[in-house]
């Protein structure tokens, strides 16, 4: 009876089954080989911790941020908390784009995303839009227009960082060409190690941090170069045919990008020089009486470095 009983536990192993003994009498227990990852159990439920944050972060987000990325379709293959995806169509602001994702780790805690757009058209012109009626004398009467909210931006539960190229960004008559910029996101951080791009034929680089906390602030330190003067008439209407000359310059500053004219609150420094400078037809001629009308025509046009 006894020889029957054990012959069904003959497959059985005890994790306390010592394997091996070394010199000096030390057992090496099967218990002792056996085991798993030590997050193998913890590390699904953190994964989707942190999806549920994810997605309760973008509820918080209101229609108008919510359509800035839209038409998202494409499949993440996760394999070990890890991915990757290339060349994912994508809509930024109703232009065409493809995304690249990849997360080489840790899934939902760091994200290496790249942006390409060929053209990105955010509407505006260079002249402000007529936005008003007339009264019943024909003189113009201002039309405040409705106020828009406030951007709401969450914090991101993760590192978000990557690349992005522009091949050419259109806003209110400025046309800037060549864009590329590295980035990194935490919480409600964006660090810009490097950016640069062209614009009205100058080369641009520098970098940038910006802070969309509850009083956003952008900082920024930037190089402009071989910047044809004549070429800001391009901007500026009452500047055609009236400066010419070739500058450079270097700019540290910091602004609110939420207020309702940013320009207003720019601080900082800037080092501006110009080599063969020109203002033509300067106006002060036209000041002078007649007693120094000799020298209308000497300032009437102005040289300069």
């Amino acid at each position: 009876m006894h020889l029957r009983k054990i012959s069904a536990q003959r497959t059985e192993v005890s994790f306390d089954e010592p394997l091996n003994t070394d010199w000096d009498g030390n057992e090496l227990l099967l218990s002792d080989i056996l085991g798993t990852e030590e997050d193998e159990v913890i590390r699904p439920l953190e994964d989707d911790a942190d999806k549920d944050m994810l997605m309760n972060a973008i509820d918080t987000l209101g229609d108008r941020e919510k359509n800035i990325i839209s038409g998202l379709s494409g499949t993440f293959d996760v394999t070990r908390n890890s991915f990757r995806t290339e060349n994912i169509p994508v809509r930024i602001m109703s232009n065409d784009a493809v995304i690249s994702a990849a997360a080489p780790e840790n899934f939902m805690k760091d994200i290496a995303v790249n942006l390409k757009i060929a053209q990105l058209d955010l509407g505006g012109n260079a002249a402000a839009a007529d936005n008003g009626e007339k009264k019943a004398d024909g003189d113009a009467v201002d039309k405040p227009s409705p106020a828009e909210p406030a951007l709401s931006i969450p914090a991101l539960p993760l590192r978000l960082r990557g690349a992005v190229e522009i091949g050419r960004l259109k806003k209110n008559g400025y046309d800037l060409r060549g864009i590329e910029a590295a980035y990194e996101c935490i919480g409600k951080k964006i660090s810009i190690p490097r950016y640069r791009f062209s614009m009205l034929d100058a080369q641009i680089t520098g970098s940038a941090n910006i802070d969309l906390s509850a009083s956003p602030l952008v900082e920024t330190k930037l190089s402009i170069d071989d910047l044809k003067v004549q070429n800001i008439s391009s901007l500026y209407k009452q500047a055609e045919g009236r400066i010419f000359g070739n500058a450079r310059a270097r700019l540290d500053l910091s602004f609110r990008p939420t207020d309702k004219n940013p320009i207003d609150t720019i601080t900082g420094s800037c080092e501006f020089a110009v080599t063969g400078g020109k203002v033509a037809n300067t106006g002060v001629q036209n000041a002078l009486g007649i007693w120094l009308d000799s020298l209308k025509y000497k300032l009437k046009d102005l040289e300069f470095n």
